[in-house]
C-alpha cells in the first residue's frame, strides 16, 4: 500500500478545489472598499476588474480622482459685468444683479422697463437703457406719457366761427356750419348773400 505524504495530501485538496462542481475560489476583495480605491474623498471609485479601479472626480470638482481640487465657478465671470458672482457650493454660484438687470440664476441681462407697462395706454413707452425709459402721448392726447388726456380739438378753434365745431375723438373733429350759411364748415358764407 502507498503512503501518501503530508505534500501529497494538500496537493490533492487543492485539485478538489479547484475542478470540484459548484465549488469556487473566494472572490477578490473590491478595491474601492480598501482605503477608498486610492481616489480621492471628493471622487467616486469604481471596481473594473480584480485589483482594477477608475477614479472620477465628483460634480464641483476636477483633477484625475486620484486629487480632486474644487471648482470655482466664479472665475469665469459667470454673471458679466452686470453681476456680482457669489460661490455657493463647489462649482455653484448664484448671482446678483446690478439695478435695472435681472438673473435668470446664472447671467445678468437688461430689463426691458417698457414690459411693465409704466405709461399711460394712450402714449408709446420706449426702453432707453437698463431701467429706463420715456413716456410719449400719442397723437391727439396730451400729457407727460405716464398721464395722458385726450386733446379737444375744438379748443383750438378750426372751425368758421359761423360754424359748430364737435369733438369726435383725441385729434378729430367736425365743423357744420350754423343756421342760414353753407360751406364745409371751416368756411361758412350766408346764404343768399
Amino acid at each position: 500500500m502507498r503512503q501518501l505524504s503530508l505534500a501529497s495530501f494538500g496537493f490533492v485538496i487543492l485539485l478538489v478545489l479547484l475542478f470540484a462542481p459548484g465549488l469556487s475560489a473566494p472572490a477578490p476583495a473590491a478595491q474601492c472598499s480598501v482605503d477608498h480605491g486610492g481616489c480621492s474623498a471628493q471622487a467616486e471609485c469604481v471596481d473594473t476588474g480584480p485589483g482594477a479601479t477608475v477614479c472620477k472626480c465628483k460634480a464641483g470638482y476636477s483633477g484625475d480622482g486620484k486629487t480632486c481640487a474644487e471648482i470655482d465657478a466664479c472665475l469665469s465671470n459667470p454673471c458679466g459685468a452686470n453681476g456680482l458672482c457669489t460661490k455657493t457650493g463647489p462649482g455653484a454660484f448664484k448671482c446678483t444683479c446690478k439695478s435695472g438687470f435681472v438673473s435668470d440664476g446664472k447671467t445678468c441681462t437688461a430689463v426691458n422697463s417698457c414690459t411693465a407697462h409704466p405709461c399711460d395706454p394712450n402714449a408709446v413707452c420706449t426702453d432707453t437703457g437698463p431701467g429706463k425709459f420715456t413716456c410719449l402721448c400719442k397723437q391727439g392726447f396730451t400729457g407727460d406719457g405716464k398721464t395722458c388726456a385726450a386733446v379737444n380739438s375744438c379748443t383750438a378753434h378750426p372751425c368758421d366761427p359761423n360754424a359748430v365745431c364737435t369733438d369726435t375723438g383725441p385729434g378729430k373733429f367736425t365743423c357744420l356750419c350754423k343756421q342760414g350759411y353753407a360751406g364745409d364748415g371751416k368756411t361758412c358764407k350766408p346764404i343768399g348773400g
